[in-house]
């Protein structure tokens, strides 16, 4: 019966995934973290596998993409990979659900994890949950397995577990003193609990040493995992959280450039450059800060975040599934139409029975409070609830199949089916209090998938997307700006304009309108007003290197050199990992004659975008120059580098054109 469920299951994953390719833009082009995740990936592929600063992330996900990009695997291969582990941890779910309560709630369980929709909408996303949970549930049936044979090396496999799920999911760091503590208070010598407990913290050391050892050798610092922490403690507790992603001012949304804001903000704070750990601190303390000045505010965000994890069907940071269903782009999602939020309740009574037996079941009691706690403490999303889902199939499952057990199990069972009614019937409460409304993050979603299609070539459907989406509510300023330069690569300039200086007189104080509008006007041929507005950009927003940056590449344009050189080395000392910026910086070098500063801002350029070919275009043209100047040695030098990147990154129709060229200099 399992492994009909699971074929079943496989042969849904693949539909959901086909149609998905064929219709879905997000499918097909990861963005926001997913995009970090792949252009990283990339990355590690080419060989490069140190940063130029600590990890913001959880490696383990991005390095295993990049192993999939070394054989040659495109994101299909990612979908089918996490596809396969899908399905695996329902299989290691069934097993642990049958040695807790019995086959029926084996069964029981699988059906319900297959059934769930996020774990089968992630499975085709380039983000980071399927690994999770599947780690997690390796550690839970390790850990159920060690309780029987509790052997030192056992518990050092534990560690082991508990280390991977570190570098997958930073915060199960929570679980290591947890686990321990639970180890100790098992029946045992008093030595061999405290030899346990110590194959568990060395296992667990022993995993997590290669992250912690590329942050120390990148920025000299001992930081475990990663270095975000702080700033995320700080987005869900501060004067304008919702118990949701809040943006802080000053720091950008992508991630990308979130951190790199941070340490500005602190550094201008601290009047010196400070220790990511300093960074990470300074935004606790504004957390901390704000709870204990706001105790009444902090309250209702622990209300409401404990209402999001138990409730929570809507809302989410990246992707919103059932607003692609409903825009037509998931419509096989329906076989897999459960919400994780039915079986909360239902998992939460058997979590309470299980109370009775702590030690027996401390590996249930830990696992499910590390999410809960998360969401609680940070903020709420889909994702940080997510690592508890392998968690609430089996617990429900182990309270629904009690009905088939002796009289004495129906009082949970019946508790089980009654919190089961009562999670579907607060989807309808909280429609009826407006808490997580779906139609507010409508118009996010569709522009999302607007700009996209604009991404991949869809211009057409992209515009169509956007009006689509301007039909729900005002689109944001971001939104505005994707959509006029869309309109602008379709020759509906006037179009685009008239959008534009909408958006400037209603947000007459918005820097990205602003330069949104003076790129526009320079495509379109008015410099004047170009650069009145380009300046505005920059004067609002003066610590923006992208701003900065359009404005020096305005300047490059119009032949000011010393003004572009200006605003692009502020744009560089704001971001120094700017490829775009770094490529400009090349050109004003070039245009007064140094090649060697040229070149070396290229490739610093390559470093971080080993694929733009553009660059690779201006590295043979300087190379050419120095050729015809009789300087063979420059040339084939700078030639040589060009095919040492371009090896690295897997381009070997590019390295075959760079070697003929190298040939004509020094046959």
């Amino acid at each position: 019966m399992l492994l009909g469920i699971c074929a079943a299951a496989l042969l849904f994953r693949v539909l959901i995934l086909v149609e998905a390719w064929n219709k879905n833009p997000l499918t097909t082009l990861p963005i926001e973290d997913a995009d970090v995740y792949w252009r990283w990936a990339n990355e590690i592929a080419a060989g490069r596998f140190m940063g130029s600063g600590p990890f913001f992330s959880a490696p383990l996900y991005p390095y295993l993409l990049g192993l999939i990009r070394v054989l040659g695997g495109g994101l299909s291969m990612v979908y089918g990979v996490q596809v396969v582990l899908h399905l695996l941890t329902a299989v290691l779910l069934s097993l642990i659900a049958c040695q807790r309560f019995g086959r029926p709630a084996g069964l029981i369980a699988a059906a319900l994890f297959l059934l769930l929709l996020e774990p089968a909408f992630y499975t085709g996303r380039v983000l980071n949950g399927t690994v999770v949970v599947f780690l997690i549930t390796c550690l839970w049936i390790g850990m159920v397995w060690a309780q029987g044979y509790r052997s030192s090396w056992s518990w050092l496999a534990i560690g082991a577990l508990l280390g991977l799920n570190c570098l997958a999911n930073p915060s199960m760091l929570l679980a290591i003193p947890l686990i321990v503590l639970w180890v100790l208070l098992l029946g045992e010598s008093i030595w061999r609990r405290w030899l346990h407990s110590l194959a568990v913290v060395a296992g667990a050391a022993m995993l997590m040493m290669p992250a912690t050892l590329h942050n120390y050798a990148v920025v000299g610092e001992w930081i475990p995992v990663s270095a975000q922490g702080g700033l995320t403690f700080y987005q869900g507790n501060n004067p304008n959280s919702t118990g949701t992603y809040t943006p802080v001012a000053g720091v950008g949304t992508t991630r990308e450039t979130q951190n790199l804001d941070a340490y500005r903000l602190v550094a201008q704070e601290l009047g010196e450059p400070p220790t990511w750990r300093q960074t990470n601190r300074f935004f606790f303390e504004k957390g901390l800060a704000f709870w204990a000045g706001n105790p009444e505010h902090a309250v209702r965000l622990f209300r409401d975040k404990v209402r999001y994890f138990f409730t929570g069907r809507n809302y989410d940071d990246i992707y919103f599934p059932k607003l692609e269903i409903q825009g037509g782009l998931g419509n096989r999602l329906w076989l897999a139409p459960m919400p994780v939020a039915w079986l909360t309740l239902p998992a939460l009574v058997t979590w309470v029975m299980m109370l009775r037996r702590p030690l027996r079941f401390g590996p249930e009691l830990i696992l499910v409070c590390i999410p809960f706690l998360v969401v609680v403490v940070f903020w709420y999303s889909s994702r940080y609830r997510f690592p508890a889902v392998p968690l609430l199939a089996v617990l429900s499952a182990g309270g629904f199949a009690q009905i088939f057990n002796p009289d004495r199990h129906r009082l949970w069972s019946t508790l089980a089916w009654a919190a089961l009614a009562v999670s579907i019937g607060l989807g309808w409460i909280n429609q009826r209090t407006n808490f997580d409304p779906l139609e507010p993050w409508r118009v996010n979603a569709y522009t999302k998938i607007a700009t996209v299609l604009a991404d991949v070539g869809k211009v057409e459907e992209s515009i169509e997307w956007f009006e689509r989406s301007g039909n729900y509510g005002p689109l944001s300023t971001l939104a505005i700006a994707n959509y006029a330069s869309v309109l602008l690569r379709n020759n509906r300039g006037s179009e685009a304009l008239n959008i534009l200086e909408l958006a400037v007189a209603d947000e007459p104080e918005d820097p990205e309108i602003h330069g949104r509008l003076g790129i526009a006007l320079h495509q379109l041929g008015d410099t004047e007003r170009a650069l009145i507005h380009l300046e505005q950009a920059v004067f609002l927003s003066p610590d923006d290197p992208k701003l900065r940056n359009n404005l020096g590449t305005f300047y490059l344009m119009v032949q000011r050199d010393d003004l572009a050189f200006e605003q692009i080395r502020v744009a560089l000392d704001l971001r120094p990992a700017y490829p775009h910026a770094l490529i400009n910086m090349a050109l004003v070098h070039d245009r007064r004659g140094n090649s060697e500063a040229a070149l070396d801002s290229y490739f610093e350029a390559l470093r971080y975008d080993p694929m733009r070919l553009r660059v690779y275009q201006m590295i043979s043209r300087i190379a050419s120059a120095y050729a015809a100047n009789g300087q063979i040695v420059d040339a084939t030098r700078a030639i040589d580098r060009a095919i040492e990147v371009a090896e690295s990154a897997g381009a070997f129709e590019l390295v075959m054109q760079l070697r003929q060229q190298r040939f004509t200099f020094a046959p």
